[in-house]
């Protein structure tokens, strides 16, 4: 089974983290997928999209994924499916909003897709937005991110 993860990852925070280890133990292959968030266009991308791609596969070395393979896509979901063969989108769920989102989401891709959605719940409730905001404020992060992509920040 080929699972599919896709978000922004501005930056790539724990909480993704788990989720892709969570996934990689139930999937044969984890495609993850950096994607254009056209809300995050308008307020600028942090971070590189290349940089923030190396330093993830870092992260995946490090962890002993080796089924899990990190893409940068300006595409339709719809094409990236298709073009990697994939049975299952993998969602995270933080709390009842994000729930409601994901679960209109996951008919949408259902009805267009045919491709189930997976949650994955997580009890940390940090986001890239909260990070982003974090550092704005000065604050470290380091607890909040693994040690590959605290280097990326350090360097920006």
């Amino acid at each position: 089974m080929i699972g599919f993860i896709h978000g922004s990852f501005d930056p790539f925070i724990n909480g993704h983290l788990e989720l892709v280890k969570r996934a990689s133990r139930r999937c044969d292959k984890v495609i993850v997928g950096i994607a254009i968030n056209p809300l995050k266009v308008l307020r600028g991308r942090r971070f590189n999209r290349e940089v923030m791609k190396e330093a993830m596969i870092k992260v995946f070395e490090r962890e002993g994924m080796d089924n899990v393979t990190v893409i940068i896509f300006n595409d339709f979901t719809l094409r990236i499916t298709l073009n990697y063969n994939v049975n299952i989108l993998i969602r995270g769920i933080r709390n009842d909003k994000d729930r409601r989102y994901e679960e209109k989401l996951a008919k949408i891709y259902k009805k267009i897709l045919g491709l189930e959605t997976t949650f994955f719940y997580s009890p940390d409730n940090n986001s890239s937005t909260k990070i982003m905001e974090k550092l704005k404020k000065g604050k470290d992060v380091r607890e909040n991110v693994p040690p590959e992509i605290y280097e990326v920040i350090k360097k920006k």
